[in-house]
C-alpha cells in the first residue's frame, strides 16, 4: 500500500491541473464519440488517475473488451482481454455524491480484492445500486449516450467480447475546468425580493481563456448575464430553477440550483416570527466539521436539528444564540451519544420562533 501511495503522490505532483476541479473527457471510437464529466473534485485519486492515463495516451487504440447488453461496456485493458492494467493499482475511493443511479455512470473495474483498480473502467447502461460502495464511480456521460447504447448492442461471443472490435481511436481530456461552484448546496431557500448570489469559476486550460457563461431562470435566458457571477431576486413565491451553462469551444455543461421562495413578511409577521432568509453549508461534502450559514431578521435563539437520510434525529441544539443578519454555526459531526457519524447524507433544520429552513449536507471521510 505504501508503494501505491508513493505512485499516486508522484502523479499528483506532476499533474499541471487542479486536483479538485471538474474535468471533461471525450471518447472518439469506431462507432462515434461521447463525452463525460470527470468528478475529480470529489474523487481525486480515481479521477486524476484516469486523467493522467488519458493524457499519456494510455487508452488510445484500445478496444471495449467486455460488452454486456443492459449492464455495462468495459475498456482499459492494454491486452484487450480484461487481464491487463497500467502496472500499478490505486486505493478504493467512494462517495455518496456519485452513485450507480442511472445509465452512463463511469466507474472503475477491479478484481474481487480491495484496492485492485488500475486502468480498466466501465460505463453503466442502467441504474445498479448494488454496485455502490463496491466500485468507485467517478463520472458520468453527459453527451453521446446514444453511442454508448449502440456499442452495447454489438454482437459478442460467449466471453462478452465483441465479434468485431469497437476501437477507441483516442480518448482526450478537454480544456474546460470547473474549479468552484457557489452556493455548493443545490437546494436553496430565500424570500421574495431578497438578493441571491451565484458564482461559477471555470477556465479553458488549453486556450488559456475564461469559460463562457449563460444564466437562466426557469429555463428563460437572462440577457446580458454572461459573467461568472449572477445576482438575482424573485418576485414570485414557490419553486424556481436557476441554471448556468458553462462552456468552451468543446463542451457545454449545465449547473442547476433549485430555489424555494417564501412570501415577504409583513410587519405583523416579523413581530410574531423571525424570518430566516437564507441558509447554506460549507464545505459540502465535509470531512469532520461543517459550517451552517443563515440570516435572521432580528436577534434571537435558534434551534438546530440534524437528521439522517431516513429522517431519524441525529442530534439537536437548542437556544443557539444568533444575531440579526449573517450567522455561522459549526457542527462537529457528533451524534447524541457524542460519537462521530458515518459517511452519508444528512439533513439540517434551523428553526426560529415559527420560521424554519432546511438543507442537506454530506459527510465524506
Amino acid at each position: 500500500m505504501k508503494k501505491v501511495w508513493i505512485i499516486i503522490c508522484i502523479m499528483m505532483i506532476l499533474m499541471p491541473f487542479s486536483l479538485h476541479a471538474r474535468r471533461f473527457a471525450r471518447w472518439y471510437t469506431s462507432m462515434g464519440q461521447f463525452t463525460a464529466v470527470i468528478r475529480n473534485d470529489i474523487m481525486p485519486i480515481t479521477g486524476n488517475n484516469f486523467i493522467e492515463l488519458a493524457q499519456t495516451y494510455f487508452y488510445d487504440n484500445l478496444v471495449f473488451h467486455r460488452v454486456v447488453e443492459g449492464f455495462v461496456i468495459q475498456d482499459g485493458c492494454p491486452n484487450g482481454t480484461g487481464t491487463g492494467g497500467p502496472g500499478y493499482t490505486i486505493p478504493d475511493e467512494y462517495s455518496p455524491l456519485i452513485l450507480h443511479d442511472a445509465p452512463g455512470v463511469l466507474a472503475m473495474a477491479k478484481t474481487s480484492q480491495p484496492n485492485s483498480a488500475g486502468s480498466q473502467y466501465y460505463i453503466t447502461l442502467d441504474a445498479f445500486p448494488h454496485l455502490d460502495g463496491n466500485y468507485a464511480a467517478f463520472g458520468k456521460v453527459i453527451d453521446g449516450m446514444s453511442v454508448v447504447f449502440d456499442i452495447s448492442h454489438v454482437p459478442v461471443n460467449s466471453n462478452s467480447h465483441p465479434l468485431v472490435d469497437v476501437v477507441i481511436d483516442s480518448l482526450r481530456i478537454l480544456g474546460l475546468e470547473i474549479n468552484s461552484i457557489s452556493p455548493a448546496d443545490t437546494v436553496l431557500t430565500t424570500q421574495v425580493s431578497n438578493d441571491l448570489s451565484f458564482f461559477v469559476d471555470a477556465y479553458d486550460v488549453n486556450q488559456f481563456v475564461d469559460a463562457n457563461y449563460e444564466w437562466y431562470i426557469d429555463n428563460e435566458l437572462i440577457q446580458n448575464a454572461q459573467s461568472s457571477e449572477f445576482v438575482t431576486q424573485f418576485s414570485q413565491t414557490g419553486e424556481h430553477l436557476v441554471k448556468c451553462i458553462v462552456s468552451d469551444a468543446d463542451v457545454d455543461y449545465p449547473i442547476m440550483w433549485h430555489v424555494h421562495v417564501n412570501p415577504l413578511s409583513t410587519d405583523e409577521d416579523i413581530v410574531q416570527s423571525n424570518m430566516i432568509t437564507s441558509v447554506s453549508s460549507y464545505p459540502n461534502p465535509f470531512y469532520q466539521f461543517v459550517s451552517l450559514s443563515y440570516q435572521l431578521k432580528k436577534q434571537d435563539q435558534v434551534k438546530i436539528s440534524i437528521y439522517d437520510i431516513k429522517g431519524r434525529l441525529v442530534n439537536s441544539y437548542h437556544h443557539v444564540a444568533s444575531r440579526s443578519g449573517e450567522n455561522t454555526w459549526q457542527w462537529n459531526g457528533l451524534n447524541q451519544d457524542n460519537q462521530m457519524v458515518s459517511n452519508g447524507i444528512y439533513l439540517y433544520r434551523i428553526e426560529s420562533n415559527g420560521a424554519a429552513v432546511s438543507g442537506k449536507m454530506i459527510m465524506m471521510k
